[in-house]
């Protein structure tokens, strides 16, 4: 436990405000007070549920700290601190990086290297009955060329002495999604839709490790990207993945024109809008990639 005076906080420097906390920067650590309110989802101000359940907090945080031996690719909070003898936030290791919202611009290979170790670091929480529920780009560092996860002391994560698989495959789930945002696999307009209608099956989520690393491992591999319209009508390259684009148009045209063309022998892979060729391209690796319009290819330069 750290007690300092409120005149000992204030001389501090403050880096960042959050719904849940103000961090102060000292030396190498920073120090989180909790705000007294949070805003809910439909913006009312209620206390901060930290400090409204002070104990169940104070518990839950002391089984963090207990368990930072067990964790070595997670830094968790290192102490908790009091103002003036009250129970008012965490001290915990300050970060010299980049949040992962601010390096959506890296290279897709670079992000898929990322967020194999970020899902290292999940499995091993979840391996310790520490279960993250709020996975997001602004919760997660890169620093020092390592992958951080923060603000786990919040309300949001869960911490247990037993296993609890319910909020092991939630804190799984929300990952995945966090690394589909991060990789910006999330397709465009309706793209998604006429996938599922296509499969005939939900797009469910991945619910474990080894589906999202199997993902990642699907994902790094390097691809020949042929973009096709629906007048495409040369001969069918397997070895190229083939992605019907679109300038506009409804489901039911896609459907009919990527239909269209598995009867000529042609098999679409995926979909993306035709605006959207160049922000595909930037987030699959790939080899050669190829334009074909009206049947006249066209190699792109990416």
């Amino acid at each position: 436990m750290v007690n300092i005076s409120k005149e000992e906080l204030y001389n501090l420097e403050q880096i960042d405000s959050g719904n849940f906390g103000t961090i102060y920067k000292k030396g190498d650590k920073v120090y989180k007070v909790y705000n007294k309110t949070v805003k809910t989802s439909i913006h009312e101000s209620v206390k901060n549920p930290m400090l409204k359940h002070k104990l169940i907090s104070i518990n839950k945080l002391n089984r963090l700290i207990k368990l930072r031996d067990n964790i070595k690719n997670t830094d968790l909070i290192e102490d908790l601190l009091y103002i003036d003898n009250k129970f008012n936030g965490v001290i915990m290791p300050y970060y010299d990086g980049k949040l992962f919202y601010n390096i959506m611009d890296y290279p897709i290979e670079e992000r898929i290297e990322l967020s194999k170790q970020l899902v290292k670091n999940a499995k091993e929480l979840t391996d310790n009955k520490i279960y993250p529920l709020d996975y997001k780009l602004i919760n997660v560092f890169f620093a020092n060329n390592e992958v951080k996860i923060i603000d786990l002391d919040d309300i949001f994560t869960k911490v247990y002495k037993a296993n609890n698989n319910y909020y092991k495959h939630e804190s799984i789930v929300i990952l995945d999604e966090t690394i589909k945002t991060f990789l910006n696999e999330h397709k465009h307009g309706q793209s998604a839709k006429v996938i599922e209608a296509l499969d005939k099956k939900p797009n469910k989520a991945n619910s474990s490790y080894e589906k999202i690393n199997q993902y990642l491992f699907l994902k790094s591999i390097k691809q020949n990207l042929i973009f096709i319209d629906e007048n495409y009508n040369q001969e069918y390259i397997p070895e190229y993945k083939t992605i019907f684009t679109y300038k506009q148009g409804d489901e039911d045209y896609i459907i009919n024109s990527i239909n269209k063309l598995k009867q000529r022998g042609i098999s679409v892979n995926d979909i993306v809008r035709y605006e959207y060729i160049d922000e595909y391209i930037d987030n699959t690796p790939h080899n050669n990639c190829f334009l074909s319009e009206n049947n006249n290819t066209l190699k792109l330069k990416k």
